[in-house]
């Protein structure tokens, strides 16, 4: 700052209220002292005003200051810039202007002269000034803010409960104003416990009024820039904060204020030069995402009410569209449920093709977002566009191993169902799903035997009664699993969906094989299976019938046949990265190379089914694979590494609860110590589930 250049060298300093730019500034220009012997002005430009300094009023101060008398005082700011410029040329003056406004508040107040330098701090990131540095002040690491909390409450007033300590510096966000208020709470009060005054901060409702000493608020801070805004932007800043997740895009704004989604971005460009909030970079879906400073997020939710139920109406509706589009495209077929339908914004495919790029990945980026939604309608009482958007967002969490958290949601809205039939179902239906994923069977009966199927649509009827279907049959209840099945079959065809059809038969197929013995059955259920999903065209029931199918041509000798529906199941689940999916065919690939002779391609197959199945953290297809592996050092003639590895897939068996899949492995450890099986259990695993 103090050398020589053309031109006066400018250094911007900003960042988010009470973040500390006037201190730094102030600091700069002491320790700046010796090379600016011509003194040092200062003016404070009440950027945060709602009526800011003047520039005409600023360098009347100034020119005052360098012993312009009031009589000859210029009249007009462009003669007082030009007096003001004329006055330092030659000299080496600082000048200091804090809490600028916009750059036409500065242009007239920085000194010609390059042996000058001016400070200049804004809460705005003032994108149209040039300065030679730009100092943009993020908060403060947890060490660093150790330090500044312990100069202002003394290092003794804080212990050594470690605990404590930490939580009352992450309560204040590592904002040097509230870690200093924080600190003086201390200091000024010696009763004062520093774990009373972190279970205090840790109170969001309350955590504005505790960081308050004297004349000092971090409220006051924030209200200053709250006043800045217009009411668009103002709406926007109280809705991302009642969202409350922790990263966001824009859309959520679209329904809120009801505006354009391109306006959107404007808005949250406008709240980011404000510094009230931050870039985050960009998500899974690679679209730019944003996020607020929790202080920030806490004043705002004192500041009024977040969301009036129209606006929170269609953001639910949004939700609800978004996610069924990316549920749609995820799963490739339609959804089909009557509440999603009557819930859905009718969004332009514009629109949805601008945020959801890659459903996936968006919903993977956007997963707290929309469980976010679905908190605020359940709350709002908007329990039916709740349901709507937990339907649709069920499958998107279980492909991204979240099932927990659609259960923790089901939780939630089934404990405010209340008689709404639809609702009930929606949420046991899903927290069914999460128990299925865990391999909990028999979790999945009991809740979904407590439903009422009769007043719900057709679509949802044939959903929990295929489940309930699947279940029955892990849970080797043979007879209640094939009324189940047919019943949903029935459903799917009145609703003509031939997908869910193929599914029923696919299960229908792999029950009448591995536990009634009925090859005869078995084939002309998975034949219709193959029929119907081929003309389905659903990728997901294609791969899954077709698991069904070759564990039959297995059974009835044909290893060739099933190789090849082996392999054609695990390009269906490649091509859609379905890593999961892709376990179970690899698995059924390496028994099918075995049955056909091929001991190294069917290593080959197990090993990699084994290794996709730990990374995935799905222990009953680490199971599959383990005992696909026993089987072929058993084909090998090698009893104690069959014996080994079957019994490390019996181990895992308590982490599910499958009795189908523990009878197929113990089976496996009878065969290896050469005793005869027990009774017919099938040696294939129950028929796996390609992730949704």
């Amino acid at each position: 700052m103090a050398r020589r250049t053309d031109t006066p060298p400018l250094v911007l300093i900003t960042g988010m209220p009470g973040i500390g730019k006037t201190a730094l500034a102030l600091h700069a220009g002491a320790a700046s002292a010796h090379a600016y012997p011509g003194g040092q002005l200062y003016a404070d430009l009440r950027g945060a005003d709602t009526r800011p300094a003047a520039p005409h009023e600023i360098l009347a101060g100034f020119l005052r200051a360098l012993g312009v008398p009031a009589r000859s005082m210029p009249a007009a700011v462009e003669e007082r810039t030009a007096e003001f410029r004329s006055r330092t040329a030659g000299r080496r003056v600082l000048v200091v202007l804090d809490n600028a406004a916009t750059a036409a508040q500065i242009e007239p107040l920085l000194a010609a002269d390059p042996g000058c330098a001016t400070i200049v701090t804004s809460r705005s990131v003032l994108p149209e000034v040039e300065p030679a540095v730009r100092v943009p002040l993020a908060p403060l690491s947890d060490p660093v803010a150790g330090t500044v909390l312990a100069n202002a409450a003394g290092a003794a007033r804080l212990g050594e409960d470690e605990g404590t300590v930490a939580t009352v510096i992450e309560a204040c966000g590592g904002v040097p104003l509230a870690l200093r208020i924080a600190g003086a709470q201390l200091a000024a009060y010696p009763k004062l416990g520093v774990a009373e005054l972190a279970a205090r901060l840790s109170d969001e409702s309350r955590r504005m009024r505790e960081l308050t000493v004297g004349q000092r608020s971090v409220r006051d801070s924030l209200d200053a820039s709250f006043r800045l805004l217009d009411r668009e932007a103002r709406a926007a800043m109280l809705a991302l904060a009642a969202i409350g997740a922790p990263t966001f895009t824009g859309w959520p704004l679209a329904p809120v204020l009801d505006v354009p989604l391109p306006r959107t971005g404007e808005v949250l460009a406008h709240l980011c030069a404000m510094n009230l909030l931050d870039q985050a970079g960009p998500g899974r879906d690679g679209m730019p995402r944003y996020r607020m400073h929790d202080l920030v997020r806490a004043y705002c939710r004192t500041v009024g009410p977040p969301l009036g139920p129209r606006a929170l109406d269609r953001l639910a509706g949004w939700a609800v569209a978004l996610t069924r589009h990316a549920c749609e495209g995820m799963l490739g077929m339609r959804v089909g449920y009557a509440v999603v339908a009557e819930t859905a914004a009718p969004l332009g495919q514009d629109v949805v093709g601008h945020v959801v790029q890659e459903p996936l990945p968006w919903v993977g980026a956007d997963v707290d977002v929309l469980l976010a939604v679905f908190g605020l309608a359940v709350r709002g009482g908007l329990l039916r566009p709740a349901a709507a958007l937990l339907l649709v967002v069920r499958a998107p969490l279980v492909r991204l191993d979240l099932s927990d958290h659609g259960a923790r949601a089901a939780a939630r809205l089934a404990n405010v169902a209340g008689p709404d039939p639809v609702v009930r179902v929606t949420a046991a239906l899903v927290a069914a799903t999460a128990r299925m994923h865990r391999s909990r069977y028999a979790d999945v009966v009991a809740i979904l035997n407590e439903v009422p199927l009769a007043d719900v649509d057709l679509a949802l009827r044939a959903e929990v009664l295929t489940k309930l279907g699947d279940a029955y049959e892990r849970c080797r209840d043979w007879h209640s699993a094939i009324t189940s099945l047919r019943e949903a079959v029935v459903c799917f065809r009145k609703s003509g969906n031939l997908a869910g059809m193929a599914g029923c038969h696919g299960t229908l197929a792999a029950l009448y094989r591995d536990h009634l013995g009925d090859l005869r059955a078995a084939t002309a259920h998975g034949t219709k299976a193959l029929r119907l999903a081929d003309a389905a065209g659903d990728w997901k029931t294609r791969g899954q019938v077709r698991l069904v199918v070759l564990r039959t041509a297995l059974a009835c000798g044909d290893a060739a046949a099933a190789a090849e529906l082996a392999g054609q199941a695990r390009c269906l689940s490649e091509r859609n990265g379905d890593p999961i999916g892709q376990t179970w065919c690899l698995t059924a690939e390496a028994d099918a190379h075995r049955a056909n002779g091929d001991p190294d391609a069917a290593r080959r197959s197990a090993d990699r089914a084994l290794g996709l199945a730990r990374r995935t953290r799905r222990p009953d297809a680490e199971s599959a694979a383990m005992l696909a592996l026993a089987s072929i050092e058993l084909a090998a003639g090698d009893r104690a590494a069959a014996r080994r590895i079957a019994q490390a897939a019996l181990d895992l068996q308590d982490r599910f609860d499958s009795p189908v899949e523990r009878a197929g492995v113990e089976k496996v450890l009878a065969e290896i110590d050469g005793q005869p099986p027990a009774g017919r259990s099938g040696t294939a695993p129950a028929t796996p589930e390609i992730s949704m």
